[in-house]
């Protein structure tokens, strides 16, 4: 009866792997085979190499062309080059292609042109208008077109908060929130993509993830675990040592973590890792006398594809969050830019694994409320934080969401007060194209009384990159508080 089961689980799984994967082939009209319909007298233009994204004609016969779109998730023949616009004169017997000159007062090293129109005035003066992506952000230039320089004039940028990036929050602009004791911890260089203090004050700190589509500064490395007393008075990070017969140290790559205190106080950590870029929990016993961790288990699931965060609900026992639908880099990518809301949050335990929420674009942190009666779930995309009411059986139901102007992504609770404290990127364009000339910014959150009608938000810390490239965790103790970062810093406050 225990095989039938099994496999009729495993037969209900496929099916819906097979429907997701059929419905998004028929969005991308994957099965559409091309009936050719040949022209006579046509052939490529010269010149044109990396793309002519857009064409708009003027009654003239003068072509204006966009060139050289650089796009997420699309290829690009030369990723180094800036784009251009094109002018083709169609009234000529052989016509070409000749770039138009940009005049000054306009980037043209970050010009990424992608739609544009043109408007004539009444005195019959041109005006170009184009979709531009500098920087990955979304404006609209403004050019005038002087036909006998053959070339364009700059006007006017266009930014508005409704002509922006949404999902990604790729126009936002940080606003600085600084607090007065702050200072980068030394000895970590590569990241601390989550942490998590015990009642006692002492943090443990993920380091060194390597997560496809984000920088990392040490690729070779593997990850590790760092420990950092919070009651000391000027604390350090030391590197726990973990041991183990059956744990592969090497290909530690440690992402979300969260501790579980037995009755007789041994503490265990569970750590999300990606080795070879698969998906594993890690379940290490913490000897606090050593300084180190033995390992006890590795867990894999078919469930468990795509992990990201978790939160432990007993030794073997976690509520954890699948942030992508497919585990194929490529289909990845295309789940990311349809916006496809297909991941999710799943119950596991030796002898129970299911799918207990879903319907998320990119299920990041989750977290749980001090009485463990509620299960807190951010939604990176989505930029929202959902409450769901744990019950006996640990189903969850959804109780309500929070809109965040911010990409959310791990969050820490105050045991004390039950504050959610959220490590967020005002930008997230920035994190998935990295440039150290514009890097990344950070926000902290505070969110007290979330179950309020309406809980009181704070922006705590927020600055451009120039400390922090990235915060995505903050975590307080007794007045201190730790933000780290996906592949950077990590910062140490006391207010």
């Amino acid at each position: 009866m225990g095989k039938l089961m099994a496999l009729i689980l495993l037969g209900a799984g496929l099916a819906l792997v097979g429907e997701r994967f059929l419905t998004l082939r028929e969005r991308m009209n994957a099965y559409r085979e091309v009936e050719s319909v040949e022209s006579q007298n046509c052939h490529l233009i010269e010149g044109i190499e990396n793309g002519s994204e857009d064409i708009d004609i003027l009654p003239s016969g003068l072509a204006f062309i966009s060139n050289g779109l650089k796009y997420p998730g699309m290829p690009d023949l030369a990723p180094d080059e800036p784009g251009r616009i094109f002018l083709m004169d169609l009234n000529e017997q052989n016509p070409r292609v000749q770039e138009l000159n940009i005049g000054d007062g306009f980037d043209k090293a970050s010009f990424n042109p992608h739609g544009m129109s043109t408007f004539i005035d009444k005195d019959q003066t041109v005006y170009l208008y184009v979709v531009n992506h500098p920087h990955m952000d979304s404006t609209v230039e403004i050019f005038k077109f002087e036909e006998q320089q053959r070339s364009l004039v700059y006007l006017k940028t266009i930014k508005h908060e409704l002509l922006k990036r949404a999902r990604m929050n790729a126009s936002r602009e940080v606003k600085s929130v600084e607090l007065p004791n702050c200072k980068l911890i030394k000895g970590i260089e590569t990241g601390a993509e989550d942490l998590e203090i015990l009642p006692n004050g002492l943090a443990f700190i993920s380091s060194g993830l390597r997560y496809p589509g984000v920088k990392s500064f040490e690729p070779d490395k593997p990850g590790k675990i760092l420990l950092m007393d919070l009651n000391k008075e000027d604390p350090t990070v030391l590197e726990l040592k973990m041991t183990g017969s059956n744990f592969d140290a090497s290909s530690f790559n440690p992402h979300g973590i969260s501790t579980f205190t037995d009755e007789d106080n041994t503490v265990y950590l569970l750590v999300v890792s990606h080795p070879d870029v698969k998906s594993t929990v890690e379940l290490f016993k913490f000897q606090e006398e050593e300084k180190s961790l033995l390992h006890l288990k590795t867990i894999k699931h078919e469930l468990l594809p795509n992990l990201n965060d978790l939160v432990a609900v007993g030794r073997e026992h976690f509520y954890a969050t699948n942030d992508h639908y497919f585990v194929d880099q490529y289909m990845r990518s295309w789940e990311l830019y349809l916006g496809l809301a297909w991941s999710n949050v799943v119950y596991y335990s030796p002898d129970d694994v299911r799918v207990v929420a879903s319907g998320f674009d990119f299920a990041n942190g989750i977290s749980m409320s001090p009485d463990r009666k509620y299960v807190y779930i951010a939604e990176l995309l989505a930029h929202k934080i959902h409450v769901y009411e744990k019950h006996a059986n640990w189903t969850l139901t959804p109780l309500k969401s929070l809109d965040c102007d911010t990409l959310v992504d791990n969050i820490s609770v105050d045991p004390v007060t039950g504050d959610l404290w959220v490590g967020c990127h005002p930008n997230g364009m920035k994190i998935f194209s990295y440039d150290p000339e514009n890097p990344p910014g950070s926000e902290v959150l505070q969110i007290q009384n979330i179950l309020a009608e309406e809980p009181k938000v704070t922006v705590v810390y927020a600055e451009d990159g120039k400390v922090l490239h990235g915060s995505t965790v903050a975590s307080v103790y007794k007045g201190k508080m730790l933000v780290g970062t996906v592949f950077q810093k990590a910062l140490y406050c006391e207010f």
